[in-house]
């Protein structure tokens, strides 16, 4: 999170939101792998289909 967040310029509402989610995609490598092994193998490709995954899940229509 913190490392998303020093490359994607000023802290902001929105740019916090990300890092979050982003952090979340990562945390998940951990979870599936048991261990950090998952994170340091993974591609940023993988990481971003997990953050399209996660957007996926957490958007819902109000009506």
């Amino acid at each position: 999170m913190l490392g998303f967040l020093d490359a994607h310029g000023p802290v902001t509402p929105s740019t916090m939101r990300r890092a979050v989610v982003h952090g979340s995609a990562v945390a998940s490598l951990c979870v599936e792998h048991y261990g950090p092994r998952g994170t340091l193998a993974a591609t940023p490709e993988q990481v971003q289909e997990r953050v399209r995954a996660f957007a996926r899940l957490v958007h819902y229509e109000t009506h």
